[in-house]
């Protein structure tokens, strides 16, 4: 081989060499680049998550964490949800009753109890007064008064008070009216009042005053009521003979029904 020959035969292997180097020299480049990126995409992810960590940690924690369930029982419902959600639980109203002592509007119980222990942000059940429970005062004009009695207590209503009236229209203990009057809205367990009949008024004779009056006078007061009304003297014993009225049955201005009995009592002085 001739001397050109070895020359080109030498140049060829030096390029071949220098390629080789810039190969090399461009893939140790390509690592190191894909180096930064890693590094930079670990230190990424770290900050990500010390960023998440401070957000959810104190949620994480405060689920886990047990707290006491506050007593919302006779407040409305309002300051029950504030004083719930204030403690950092809910509220679901479970249902409504009626209650004869709380009144509308109010909470009866709660599930859990006051000062359960419960987890953070769970839910509080709560039962909610609907007041007195309100039903209708019925018909019983016209009825006897034992009738009218038994219907009112099968409704739920008290006959507290009876209150006996002359009446021409009604026969005598036939009820005449009531108080509140039928159809009104009354709370159960409530009370009403009766008006009865006492019957015509020409049935009973007024009683006079006899107190004071001398035995003679008494009786011949009482003679003009004999002819309606029985006489039953009764006679304390005194000093001396002269004998006036100390009491009556009934008093004085008060009725009695004719054929019932006049109670006279005398004492002498």
């Amino acid at each position: 081989m001739d001397k050109q020959g070895k020359r080109m035969k030498l140049s060829f292997f030096k390029v071949k060499h220098l390629k080789d180097e810039v190969k090399d020299i461009d893939i140790d480049e390509k690592g190191k680049k894909w180096g930064c990126f890693l590094t930079l995409l670990a230190f990424i992810f770290v900050l990500t998550g010390i960023f998440l960590g401070q957000i959810f940690m104190p949620i994480i924690l405060k689920t886990s964490k047990e707290i006491k369930v506050p007593d919302v029982t006779g407040i409305t419902i309002s300051q029950a949800r504030t004083n719930l959600e204030l403690a950092g639980l809910d509220m679901r109203i479970a249902g409504e009753e009626y209650s004869e002592n709380v009144p509308s509007g109010i909470v009866i119980s709660q599930n859990p109890l006051p000062n359960s222990s419960i987890k953070f942000n769970k839910i509080v059940e709560v039962i909610v007064s609907k007041g007195s429970e309100k039903i209708t005062v019925p018909f019983v004009k016209g009825l006897h008064i034992s009738t009218a009695t038994d219907i009112l207590l099968k409704k739920g209503i008290i006959v507290n008070d009876t209150n006996y009236i002359f009446d021409n229209r009604y026969a005598e203990n036939i009820v005449v009216g009531s108080e509140p009057p039928e159809n009104s809205l009354i709370s159960k367990g409530g009370t009403i009042s009766l008006y009865v009949s006492k019957g015509k008024i020409e049935n009973y004779v007024q009683i006079p005053n006899f107190i004071g009056l001398s035995s003679d006078s008494a009786i011949l007061l009482s003679s003009k009521l004999l002819k309606y009304l029985n006489l039953k003297i009764d006679t304390i014993k005194g000093k001396g003979n002269n004998y006036y009225v100390v009491k009556q049955v009934p008093d004085s201005g008060q009725y009695l029904k004719k054929d019932d009995t006049l109670k006279i009592i005398l004492k002498g002085r």
